[in-house]
């Protein structure tokens, strides 16, 4: 089941626009068109958080969620079936980082929003690179 708790654990950094990496993507059947979903990420290690550091967010399945699932699917499935989420995993894309609060704990909000060409190209540089890197590492054993 999908919690809004897991927003909470969310590192604290400054607010600022992040190259991040999807690691994992959970659907829940919702009584709406879209289900709700959970999406976690990872920030590009070029921003020195500690491997481990996670972000979480949440779609809720609404009317005014729309845009927000349309900007996520555009960043990260962009030409993909989005009937299938797990296509999501491993692609990177750019996120909004905002400082936010519940009560008296602080914790950073995920918004996905707009990709511009130069981003997105960006984008792709990085996951290009990245699997480059991981064909190089099995072929070039240290």
């Amino acid at each position: 089941m999908i919690d809004c708790k897991m927003l909470l654990e969310n590192p604290l950094v400054p607010p600022n626009y992040y190259f991040a990496k999807v690691v994992d993507i959970e659907a829940e059947p919702a009584d709406y068109f879209f289900p709700k979903l959970l999406i976690k990420l990872k920030l590009h290690p070029m921003y020195g958080l500690d491997e481990s550091s996670i972000f979480s967010a949440i779609i809720y399945p609404t009317d005014r969620s729309f845009f927000h699932y349309k900007n996520f699917f555009n960043t990260y499935m962009l030409g993909e079936n989005v009937d299938d989420l797990e296509k999501a995993k491993g692609s990177w894309g750019s996120i909004e980082i905002y400082n936010t609060e519940f009560g008296d704990i602080e914790y950073s909000g995920v918004r996905f929003c707009y990709q511009p060409l130069d981003i997105r190209m960006d984008s792709w540089r990085i996951e290009k690179h990245e699997k480059e890197a991981i064909v190089s590492s099995r072929y070039n054993p240290e």
